[in-house]
């Protein structure tokens, strides 16, 4: 869980909203290595990360997600062929007009 939370930090990929709440128990919080990898930690005992471990839990269950719903689009793509994925594209892209789409191809990502 903590190692998730870290990854995100360290990779810049988490916006949050200011909050002195929250940037209190993210003070409070140390992280500590175990052989299992991180866990998060209190610096003191007598204050609260609560909020922290709640981000941390969000975190996992959010990555979990992702990588499910983008194993099942890629399943879904490569049962496609060239025409049919187009034709997808050309919907989505109907139905969000204001958005800057670009279809990726083969040479595109080489």
């Amino acid at each position: 869980m903590a190692t998730v939370l870290l990854d995100l930090l360290r990779d810049r990929q988490l916006i949050l909203y200011p909050d002195a709440e929250l940037r209190e128990h993210a003070l409070a919080t140390v992280g500590v290595e175990t052989p299992r990898g991180f866990r998060i930690s209190k610096d003191r005992v007598n204050r609260k990360i609560d909020g922290v471990v709640a981000l941390a839990m969000a975190a996992v269950a959010a990555s979990q997600t992702f990588a499910s719903d983008a194993a099942a689009g890629a399943r879904v793509a490569a049962a496609m062929d060239r025409a049919q994925i187009e034709r997808e594209f050309d919907q989505i892209r109907r139905a969000m007009p204001n958005v800057d789409w670009q279809l990726m191809s083969d040479d595109t990502l080489s």
